[in-house]
């Protein structure tokens, strides 16, 4: 059970991203992720920043706003990294 929830928890992350990747970058090296649909939940920092380090992203910071979740990378090239990734 728990691991269906982890799917689908990716799976609503990876539709966010994919309908707001215009509005993802603030600068080159930093995202943001919102939730696609109303009912939809984010996931949380440590998920998010164990899916990208064991992907060899390194994370500088992952911040919560409202509705969203702010990831900092060191360079544009793992910000793009992780977007695909996400």
């Amino acid at each position: 059970m728990k691991r269906s929830r982890l799917g689908l928890l990716a799976v609503a992350v990876l539709v966010s991203l994919t309908l707001l990747l215009p509005t993802l970058c603030r600068d080159d090296s930093t995202l943001q992720i919102t939730v696609a649909r109303e009912r939809g939940s984010l996931p949380d920092g440590f998920f998010l920043y164990q899916l990208l380090e064991d992907r060899g992203i390194r994370v500088k910071s992952i911040t919560p706003a409202k509705d969203s979740m702010i990831i900092h990378l060191d360079t544009p090239e793992q910000a793009q990294a992780a977007q695909l990734v996400l």
